[in-house]
């Protein structure tokens, strides 16, 4: 038995239409949960100095701000080569 393309369309209505209104009483609710992603945590910085460990020159000394290089990570205690620290220099 050969159905013709208009059968096999006409068949294919009747089945999704069929299928709809059996669907239709059907009642569903999706719900997704949804969860704001965390921050990562800071990077380490063990002197507070506020330069990450993985950039400060000197992990274990904080920098203060002073040339020649206020923001490579270490503490410039003499910066004429006077042997005076620059608090007291």
């Amino acid at each position: 038995m050969r159905i013709s393309q208009t059968s096999s369309w006409l068949l294919s209505l009747v089945l999704v239409t069929a299928g709809a209104s059996v669907m239709s009483g059907c009642k569903a609710e999706l719900k997704v949960a949804m969860k704001t992603p965390e921050a990562p945590p800071p990077p380490a910085d063990t002197d507070g100095d506020g330069i990450p460990d993985d950039t400060d020159a000197c992990v274990t000394e904080a920098e203060d701000g002073n040339a020649p290089d206020p923001k490579d990570g270490c503490p410039n205690k003499d910066l004429d080569g006077d042997g005076i620290p620059i608090p007291t220099d």
